[in-house]
């Protein structure tokens, strides 16, 4: 490996190492953000949830449902549990993203957790 390309790799490594603590640290600056960013996140969040949200709750649920407690309950239980929550999910970012210029809930937090469709695990409401 020549100089060049080794300089290349450190720099690589000092970004990456940089970037994880900054994410490592995420939660703890959510305070931080400012009013414009918390609007922002709130129609991203509610435009995501409203265009997906059917579309991957109903699958996850049947496959948590599955994991939990066994493949009967997950398939038939899991099954009907997913619609719901696929059309709640729908239906909230829809409310999030109607509303999102609104500080409702409190400081823009999110209604749903995981916030985001794509993100694991089963959907509950946030804390």
């Amino acid at each position: 490996m020549n100089r060049r390309m080794l300089a290349w790799a450190w720099i690589l490594a000092g970004v990456l190492v940089f970037s994880w603590g900054a994410l490592a640290n995420a939660q703890e600056l959510e305070f931080q953000k400012s009013p414009g960013e918390k609007i922002a996140e709130k129609f991203f969040r509610g435009f995501s949830n409203t265009v997906f949200g059917f579309v991957t709750d109903w699958p996850k649920t049947i496959y948590y449902e599955t994991q939990e407690k066994g493949p009967g309950f997950g398939l038939t239980a899991g099954f009907l549990e997913g619609i719901g929550l696929g059309i709640g999910r729908t239906l909230i970012g829809a409310f999030e993203l109607v509303t999102f210029p609104i500080p409702v809930p409190e400081d823009y937090r999110p209604i749903l957790s995981p916030t985001y469709p794509f993100e694991a695990g089963k959907t509950n409401f946030a804390q």
